[in-house]
């Protein structure tokens, strides 16, 4: 694979996830019944995304029996990555509405919907 393929699809990459967590930000004024801006969630729900993926990556990469391709493929510790994935994924979600909507998780119910449906289009976004 060229550098340039490489440099292009992860900007395709981010921005497909940038768009799609913006978008996602709509659900979540819903939810809450607050309008807060849509491209600044997208874009710090993104950076977190970048940051804590590439560290749970790597962890995995380093440390576990996971293979690497478009996604993890095999290996016998993949159900333990998708699982640490989710989990994950709950803290991104969990800190987006806490810096966001609700800092002391008041509305149980959108707090709840607003992580599971955040986990759930997260993995929607990373389908290729």
């Amino acid at each position: 694979m060229s550098s340039l393929t490489l440099v292009f699809g992860t900007l395709l990459y981010a921005g497909i996830k940038l768009c799609g967590y913006a978008l996602f930000a709509k659900v979540l004024n819903r939810l809450f019944s607050r309008s807060r801006n849509i491209w600044k969630i997208g874009v710090v729900r993104t950076l977190l995304g970048v940051v804590l993926g590439l560290a749970h990556n790597a962890f995995f990469l380093n440390f576990f029996k996971v293979s690497m391709g478009r996604a993890p493929l095999g290996g016998e510790d993949t159900w333990l990555y998708f699982l640490f994935l989710v989990i994950l994924r709950i803290l991104e979600w969990g800190l987006i509405i806490y810096w966001f909507y609700d800092k002391d998780f008041q509305q149980k119910k959108p707090v709840f919907t607003g992580i599971i449906l955040g986990i759930l289009w997260s993995f929607v976004l990373d389908i290729p």
